[in-house]
């Protein structure tokens, strides 16, 4: 014999309200659980907090509009709407190292780009946005042929980050050259 359908429909409501009733007691659970442990220990919301990582990363700046505008090969538009948004936020270093690259790389607008990594340098980078903007007027010198330039900065860089192997890797470079330099010049005569 088969159940009929009352039968069916009380069994299914008997589920439906044991799931609530079990949903129920595991949130008052929590809640209890909180109100214990939070005001004398912090357990709870500090073990709350850690998942999440409340309050202590900073989450990395997200530039999507001006990326898909790069991935999508409009490096004009992407150059303005970064100008546009560090009027916005002077404060945001992290924009004018994205923008320094994008001059860099896609504009070729190597004048802008130090212009940017130098204004990076002078308005108190956190040590990454330091790291980034002297790694990015050590590759705009050697791409732009600035030797006289590039020695100041990888000087800079091996003084600043000295018994690093990054410093040590700007040295050995200074010092090449400088090597070079020298065997270059030609001899000069008395005028």
């Amino acid at each position: 014999m088969s159940p009929g359908p009352k039968q069916t429909d009380f069994t299914s409501r008997n589920q439906t309200i044991g799931i609530a009733f079990l949903l129920f007691v595991i949130l008052g659970v929590w809640e209890v659980v909180g109100q214990v442990f939070s005001p004398t220990l912090g357990v709870a919301t500090g073990l709350v907090d850690t998942v999440h990582g409340v309050g202590h990363i900073a989450p990395p700046p997200s530039y999507s509009l001006q990326d898909s505008m790069i991935v999508r090969g409009r490096y004009e538009d992407a150059a303005e709407s970064f100008r546009n948004h560090i009027a916005e936020h002077p404060e945001d270093l992290d924009a004018r190292l994205a923008l320094a690259r994008l001059l860099e790389q896609h504009v070729r607008d190597y004048r802008g780009a130090e212009h940017l990594y130098l204004e990076v340098r002078r308005n108190n980078p956190n040590p990454n946005q330091e790291m980034s903007a002297a790694n990015g007027l050590i590759d705009l010198c050697r791409k732009a042929g600035k030797t006289e330039r590039l020695q100041v900065e990888l000087g800079r860089f091996a003084d600043r980050y000295r018994g690093t192997p990054a410093a040590d890797a700007a040295l050995r470079e200074l010092r090449e050259l400088e090597a070079a330099d020298v065997t270059s010049e030609s001899p000069r005569s008395p005028t």
